[in-house]
Formats: structure tokens, sequence, C-alpha cells
């Protein structure tokens, strides 16, 4: 597999990263030195495209990417973004099996990446930043070790028509509306992962989608940490604290069982069940300034072995509810 060089210096075969990728066999790698690079990349075929600095920093690509095919596609230290006409994406994955090694996304004017039905896309070490809008999701997206944050005007995630995401040791932070949403029976899977300072709602499930959701922290939420509409969902070993709204919000035919988490010093209600049920256990709540549980509308709440605390307000509250404790304290 050969190796092309891509270089914007004098005598260089290769001065753009389209014409290198135009040359190049299935399997071959194109290998891109330092500099900015005014241009749109389209690639078609089996190819490595990867920073001869080993620096995502050190190549940026003003333009959009755009990857159709049905071979594995790696970039290795690319940054995308900066550039000042408007786009509609800064990477389209129409299909293909792509892997984002130490790659950067920022100042995109428009989507920072779409995942198509047909694309399925690993992200590791990457950081997706101060882009419009954020991250549209078809496909299948995995995120580890990765970074979202302060996205402008969309969700920093947005998973649609039964897409799939999974999200490890990683943090959807500051976004200026939601952090991730999931519509359209779409599904979600995050661990030892970070939501923090999302102005909108930070994990919105609607639609009969769904998450799995472990040993991860909701922080500093300015709407509710989680909002789920006619959605199901398990919570394990989570902390949830200082949310503006409500820690947990379900409405709708709702259905959330949650184990082991931790809800404290909300500026409202801890969770609020509406038309739903939910499966509480070995958690505790404490220090809110609302009630720590309201339920109503034919609601469902089974508490067991979970603590009800401190709080400025009521315990639980219910209306036309069921609630049933099993070795809890309220």
């Amino acid at each position: 597999m050969a190796i092309i060089q891509v270089s914007q210096r004098e005598g260089s075969n290769y001065k753009t990263i389209q014409v290198a990728v135009e040359a190049a066999l299935p399997g071959d790698t194109v290998e891109v030195d330092e500099g900015v690079y005014y241009e749109h990349v389209t690639i078609d075929k089996l190819l490595v495209l990867r920073s001869s600095e080993g620096e995502a920093s050190s190549v940026r690509l003003t333009g959009s990417v755009r990857i159709a095919t049905t071979e594995e596609v790696r970039f290795e230290s690319i940054s995308i973004g900066g550039g000042t006409g408007p786009f509609d994406y800064g990477l389209h994955i129409e299909s293909g099996d792509v892997t984002l090694h130490h790659c950067l996304f920022s100042e995109i004017q428009g989507v920072a990446m779409r995942v198509d039905a047909a694309a399925k896309v690993s992200a590791e070490h990457s950081i997706f930043q101060k882009n419009i809008q954020g991250i549209e999701v078809f496909g299948r997206l995995a995120l580890f070790e990765c970074i979202v944050e302060d996205t402008i005007k969309s969700a920093q995630i947005s998973v649609r028509a039964g897409g799939e995401v999974a999200v490890t040791n990683s943090g959807i932070l500051s976004g200026q509306e939601e952090g991730l949403c999931l519509y359209e029976a779409s599904r979600a899977t995050i661990t030892k992962s970070s939501f923090v300072g999302n102005r909108g709602v930070q994990l919105r499930l609607e639609q009969d989608s769904s998450i799995d959701v472990e040993s991860t922290n909701f922080f500093i939420g300015h709407d509710q940490a989680i909002y789920s509409d006619q959605s199901k969902g398990a919570l394990k070993n989570c902390v949830f604290k200082n949310q503006r709204l409500e820690h947990v919000a379900c409405t709708n035919g709702s259905h959330i069982e949650v184990k082991a988490s931790t809800f404290e010093n909300g500026e409202a209600e801890g969770m609020n069940v509406s038309g739903s049920s939910v499966l509480l256990s070995d958690s505790q709540f404490k220090n809110q300034k609302g009630d720590h549980i309201s339920c109503n509308e034919q609601s469902k709440l089974s508490m067991t072995k979970t603590q009800i605390l401190s709080g400025e307000s009521r315990g639980i509250v219910t209306s036309n509810s069921t609630c049933t404790l099993i070795e809890s304290e309220a």
C-alpha cells in the first residue's frame, strides 16, 4: 500500500488533498503536511487520511468532506472547520465504516458531522467544539474519550430514525441548546461520561426512544437533566446535581428504572412523573428546593431501599397515582 504525500511546498506532486485522494488506490494512505487547505474533499474508496505531524492542529481543512463508500476510511489527526462560507456539513458520511482518531471539528458554519443510515462511525480522542450546529446521527456513532462542547444553534448531538449512539468516557459540555436528543425509536448507551452546563435539556428522549446510562454525571443544567416523553430507559450509578429544573421528568407513558443513583441540590423538583412509571432502588434524594418526587396523571412509582432526605419542600407528592415504598425512608 502506497503513501501519497500532500504538501503546499514548491515542487510537491500533490498540493491539494482531493487530487491526492483521486490518485490513491484503495488501501493507500494520503499523508498531509502542515497547512490550511481551502478545498472540499470527497472520498469513495478504502483510504487512510492523516497528518504527517501527528497533531490535528497542524492540518486544517476549511471546506467540507463527503464520504461515500462501502469500505473503511480512517482519519488521523485531521482538523476540519474554520472556513468563512456556510456549508451544510463539515463531515458528511453517507456510507462506509469510518474511524476518526485524534481529530478536531471546530468553528464549522453548519452541521459539524452527519452520519447517514448506511454509515458506521467510531470517534476516538476527538473534539467537536464551537460549531454552529452539532452532530446528526441516522446510522451508528460511537464516541470514546471525546468532547462535544459549545455548539451554538442546535443540540450537541441529535439521533433520529432508529439511529444509535454509544458514548463512553466522554463529555457533552456547555451547549447553547440541548445536550443529546433522541427521536423516532433511537437508542443511546452512555457510560462513564458527563453532561455539564447545557442550556437546554441535557438528555432528551422522545417517540419510543431508549437509553441505558451508567456511571454518568449530570451537573449544572439550565433545564431538566433528563426529559423522557413516551420512551424508556435505565439509569445506574448516576449522579445528578444542580439542575435548574427537574433532575428527571417522565411523561406520556414513559418507563424509567433507576438504581444506585443520587439526586441533589436541584432548584426545582427532584423527579416529576406524569402519566408514566418509575422504579427506584438503592438511590437517594436530598436538598431539593422543590418537592423531591411528584407523581400525577395515573403514574406508578415503586421505591425500594431509597432515601428521601432533607429539602426545602415536600418529600413525595402524589395525585391520582400509585406509590409503593419498600424498605425506603421518606
